[in-house]
């Protein structure tokens, strides 16, 4: 995941460069070098970089790194789930649904309530 994150900022920075150049050819052609000091056109693109850099290096970090929070969260919850079986703490309305749509087999009923337990433990979360 690292090196991904790294290839991604690598690209958004060179994304960055190119995006800067463009917005300083932009204002270096609306405003003609008689109305604007050439000295202030250069400071606006060399700030602007590490500003467009810095928004663009937060957006994919967090695009990025996001499933892996969700994964993490989803392995917590059917960890919960699985001690609860272990210590046959059972809902018992759930239990009683998954054994109705497992159509009283058992290890069909154990695979549903995991699924439906899970669910409620989001729902809870929320």
């Amino acid at each position: 995941m690292e090196h991904k994150v790294q290839k991604s900022l690598i690209w958004i920075r060179n994304f960055a460069y190119i995006a800067n150049f463009i917005i300083w050819y932009v204002v270096r052609s609306k405003y003609p070098e008689d109305e604007m000091n050439v000295d202030i056109s250069f400071v606006i693109f060399f700030i602007s970089i590490p500003i467009v850099h810095f928004i663009l290096s937060k957006i994919c970090y967090l695009a990025l790194s996001a499933p892996k929070s969700k994964r993490l969260k989803d392995e917590k919850i059917y960890n919960q789930v699985l001690l609860e079986i272990e210590s046959n703490d059972y809902r018992k309305g759930l239990l009683a649904k998954a054994l109705s749509e497992a159509k009283g087999n058992e290890e069909k009923s154990r695979a549903i309530y995991i699924k439906l337990r899970y669910q409620s433990i989001k729902d809870e979360g929320k």
